[in-house]
């Protein structure tokens, strides 16, 4: 399947989705979704990272991270990795590096 066709099927199934999700159409939009399979795990975590940046800088912030898995031939592979921070809603919309769990 060439990358075009793929991009093409994606964004299709998207647009569908999210029409679905406008008109509240809760049938259509679930039927987008694929059943519980065998073949994709998902993980979720909160992490810390600390330590001593190169140019002698401290560093000590906390993100939250989500990997997407796929089996293939028999071992779980990263198909999908996702960090983020969260951010202060105070118009500023910096990132909120100092908060701690």
């Amino acid at each position: 399947m060439s990358t075009q066709t793929l991009t093409s099927d994606i964004r299709a199934v998207i647009e569908e989705w999210a029409d679905a999700l406008r008109n509240k159409d809760a049938t259509r939009m679930l039927s987008h979704y694929a059943p519980n399979g065998d073949d994709v795990a998902f993980s979720h975590s909160l992490n810390r990272m600390h330590g001593t940046k190169t140019d002698g800088a401290k560093a000590d912030l906390w993100f939250r991270q989500t990997f997407g898995f796929q089996r293939i031939k028999g071992e779980w592979k990263i198909a999908h990795e996702h960090e983020s921070v969260p951010f202060y809603m105070d118009g500023s919309f910096k990132a909120a590096i100092d908060l701690k769990p």
